[in-house]
Protein backbone atom coordinates (compact mmCIF):
# COMPACT_ATOMS: atom_id res chain seq x y z
CA UNK A 1 0.00 0.00 0.00
CA UNK A 2 1.41 3.55 -0.83
CA UNK A 3 0.97 5.66 2.43
CA UNK A 4 2.20 8.89 1.07
CA UNK A 5 -0.83 8.62 -1.80
CA UNK A 6 -2.90 7.90 1.39
CA UNK A 7 -1.79 10.78 3.59
CA UNK A 8 -1.63 12.98 0.46
CA UNK A 9 -5.46 11.70 -0.33
CA UNK A 10 -6.80 12.32 3.72
CA UNK A 11 -4.37 16.04 3.95
CA UNK A 12 -6.24 17.20 0.55
CA UNK A 13 -10.13 16.07 2.05
CA UNK A 14 -9.38 17.39 5.63
CA UNK A 15 -7.83 21.10 5.16
CA UNK A 16 -11.07 22.74 4.35
CA UNK A 17 -12.14 21.22 7.29
CA UNK A 18 -8.80 22.41 9.08
CA UNK A 19 -8.78 25.32 7.65
CA UNK A 20 -12.53 26.33 8.82
CA UNK A 21 -12.30 24.71 12.49
CA UNK A 22 -9.02 27.62 12.77
CA UNK A 23 -10.83 30.70 11.20
CA UNK A 24 -14.04 29.70 13.76
CA UNK A 25 -11.85 29.16 16.68
CA UNK A 26 -10.19 32.76 15.43
CA UNK A 27 -13.15 34.52 15.26
CA UNK A 28 -14.71 33.27 18.30
CA UNK A 29 -11.59 34.59 19.75
CA UNK A 30 -11.45 38.17 18.15
CA UNK A 31 -15.20 38.59 19.07
CA UNK A 32 -15.08 37.42 22.65
CA UNK A 33 -12.00 40.01 22.83
CA UNK A 34 -13.46 42.94 20.91
CA UNK A 35 -16.97 42.11 24.10
CA UNK A 36 -14.89 42.02 26.43
CA UNK A 37 -13.00 45.63 25.66
CA UNK A 38 -14.82 48.27 27.99
CA UNK A 39 -15.71 51.59 25.74
CA UNK A 40 -13.39 54.26 26.39
CA UNK A 41 -15.60 57.21 28.49
CA UNK A 42 -16.38 60.32 26.80
CA UNK A 43 -14.62 62.16 28.95
CA UNK A 44 -11.17 60.19 27.86
CA UNK A 45 -11.64 60.38 24.48
CA UNK A 46 -11.92 64.06 24.10
CA UNK A 47 -8.34 64.73 26.18
CA UNK A 48 -6.41 66.18 23.87
CA UNK A 49 -5.40 68.99 21.31
CA UNK A 50 -8.08 69.83 18.64
CA UNK A 51 -7.75 72.06 15.62
CA UNK A 52 -10.40 74.09 14.10
CA UNK A 53 -12.66 72.43 11.15
CA UNK A 54 -15.49 74.39 10.66
CA UNK A 55 -17.48 76.62 12.72
CA UNK A 56 -20.52 77.91 11.86
CA UNK A 57 -23.97 79.88 13.86
CA UNK A 58 -27.77 78.91 13.35
CA UNK A 59 -30.23 81.12 13.12
CA UNK A 60 -34.21 80.01 14.67
CA UNK A 61 -35.53 80.87 10.64
CA UNK A 62 -32.26 77.89 9.80
CA UNK A 63 -29.79 80.52 8.03
CA UNK A 64 -26.15 80.42 8.93
CA UNK A 65 -24.35 82.36 10.02
CA UNK A 66 -20.40 82.66 9.48
CA UNK A 67 -19.33 84.61 12.86
CA UNK A 68 -15.73 84.19 12.31
CA UNK A 69 -15.52 84.57 8.42
CA UNK A 70 -15.52 81.89 6.15
CA UNK A 71 -11.48 80.35 7.17
CA UNK A 72 -11.26 80.81 10.95
CA UNK A 73 -8.56 79.02 12.73
CA UNK A 74 -8.83 77.89 16.24
CA UNK A 75 -7.36 75.74 18.96
CA UNK A 76 -8.75 73.68 21.53
CA UNK A 77 -7.16 71.99 24.43
CA UNK A 78 -8.55 70.09 27.18
CA UNK A 79 -6.49 68.33 29.88
CA UNK A 80 -7.19 64.83 32.05
CA UNK A 81 -7.35 66.90 35.03
CA UNK A 82 -10.32 68.34 34.08
CA UNK A 83 -9.14 71.90 32.16
CA UNK A 84 -9.67 73.51 29.42
CA UNK A 85 -8.49 76.39 26.59
CA UNK A 86 -9.91 77.48 23.73
CA UNK A 87 -9.27 79.86 21.01
CA UNK A 88 -11.01 80.63 17.44
CA UNK A 89 -10.03 83.56 15.20
CA UNK A 90 -11.43 84.60 12.20
CA UNK A 91 -10.27 85.11 8.73
CA UNK A 92 -9.05 88.01 6.90
CA UNK A 93 -8.52 89.88 10.13
CA UNK A 94 -6.54 93.22 9.54
CA UNK A 95 -3.60 94.72 11.35
CA UNK A 96 -3.46 97.80 12.68
CA UNK A 97 -1.80 100.75 11.57
CA UNK A 98 0.22 102.04 14.40
CA UNK A 99 1.31 98.54 14.93
CA UNK A 100 0.72 98.56 18.71
CA UNK A 101 -1.97 96.43 19.88
CA UNK A 102 -2.64 100.14 22.55
CA UNK A 103 -3.43 102.01 20.01
CA UNK A 104 -5.33 100.90 17.62
CA UNK A 105 -8.57 102.26 15.77
CA UNK A 106 -12.09 102.30 17.45
CA UNK A 107 -12.73 100.66 13.92
CA UNK A 108 -9.61 98.56 14.44
CA UNK A 109 -10.45 97.25 17.94
CA UNK A 110 -14.29 96.90 17.23
CA UNK A 111 -13.12 94.44 14.32
CA UNK A 112 -10.48 92.31 16.82
CA UNK A 113 -12.92 92.20 19.14
CA UNK A 114 -15.85 90.31 17.36
CA UNK A 115 -13.50 88.74 15.24
CA UNK A 116 -11.98 86.28 17.73
CA UNK A 117 -13.30 84.76 21.27
CA UNK A 118 -10.51 83.11 23.54
CA UNK A 119 -11.60 81.64 27.09
CA UNK A 120 -10.82 79.31 29.52
CA UNK A 121 -11.51 77.34 32.64
CA UNK A 122 -12.59 73.92 34.08
CA UNK A 123 -14.92 71.59 32.57
CA UNK A 124 -17.13 68.72 33.59
CA UNK A 125 -18.23 65.59 31.63
CA UNK A 126 -21.89 63.68 31.82
CA UNK A 127 -21.34 60.56 30.00
CA UNK A 128 -25.04 59.83 29.81
CA UNK A 129 -25.98 62.78 27.87
CA UNK A 130 -22.81 62.89 25.80
CA UNK A 131 -22.40 67.33 27.05
CA UNK A 132 -19.48 69.02 28.25
CA UNK A 133 -20.15 71.60 30.69
CA UNK A 134 -17.42 74.86 31.13
CA UNK A 135 -16.99 76.24 33.59
CA UNK A 136 -15.55 79.81 32.07
CA UNK A 137 -12.97 81.48 34.05
CA UNK A 138 -11.53 84.13 31.70
CA UNK A 139 -12.79 85.62 27.93
CA UNK A 140 -12.47 87.75 25.75
CA UNK A 141 -15.80 88.41 25.98
CA UNK A 142 -16.33 89.13 29.89
CA UNK A 143 -19.53 88.83 29.97
CA UNK A 144 -19.43 84.97 29.76
CA UNK A 145 -16.84 84.97 32.63
CA UNK A 146 -18.53 82.65 35.34
CA UNK A 147 -20.76 81.26 33.16
CA UNK A 148 -21.20 77.23 32.38
CA UNK A 149 -21.53 76.90 28.51
CA UNK A 150 -23.13 73.40 27.75
CA UNK A 151 -22.46 71.67 24.87
CA UNK A 152 -23.86 68.08 23.11
CA UNK A 153 -20.82 66.38 22.03
CA UNK A 154 -20.86 63.64 19.05
CA UNK A 155 -16.90 61.81 18.47
CA UNK A 156 -16.54 60.00 14.85
CA UNK A 157 -12.90 58.86 15.25
CA UNK A 158 -10.83 62.06 15.10
CA UNK A 159 -13.54 64.58 14.66
CA UNK A 160 -15.14 66.06 17.32
CA UNK A 161 -18.39 68.27 16.84
CA UNK A 162 -20.68 69.82 19.00
CA UNK A 163 -23.54 71.93 18.89
CA UNK A 164 -23.74 74.36 22.21
CA UNK A 165 -26.88 76.00 23.71
CA UNK A 166 -28.11 79.00 22.44
CA UNK A 167 -26.68 82.83 22.78
CA UNK A 168 -28.90 85.68 22.90
CA UNK A 169 -28.52 87.93 20.22
CA UNK A 170 -30.93 91.32 19.31
CA UNK A 171 -31.60 89.68 16.15
CA UNK A 172 -32.67 86.27 18.01
CA UNK A 173 -30.66 83.56 19.48
CA UNK A 174 -28.27 81.53 17.62
CA UNK A 175 -27.20 77.74 18.23
CA UNK A 176 -22.80 77.65 17.55
CA UNK A 177 -21.93 74.34 15.18
CA UNK A 178 -18.35 73.74 15.46
CA UNK A 179 -16.21 70.81 13.95
CA UNK A 180 -12.18 70.05 15.68
CA UNK A 181 -10.19 67.28 14.84
CA UNK A 182 -7.48 66.02 16.93
CA UNK A 183 -4.04 67.49 16.24
CA UNK A 184 -1.39 65.21 15.03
Amino acid sequence: MNFDWVAKRIWKKSLPLFAGIIFLASATFTLSATAQEPTMPLKEQIIGTWDLVANYAERQDGSRLDAFGPSPSGRYMLDAGGRFSYMIYGSGRPKFVSNNRREGSPEENKTAVQGMIAFFGTYIVDEATHTVTWHVERCSFPNWEGSDRRTTVTLNGNDLSYTADPIPSAAGPYIPHVTWKRSR
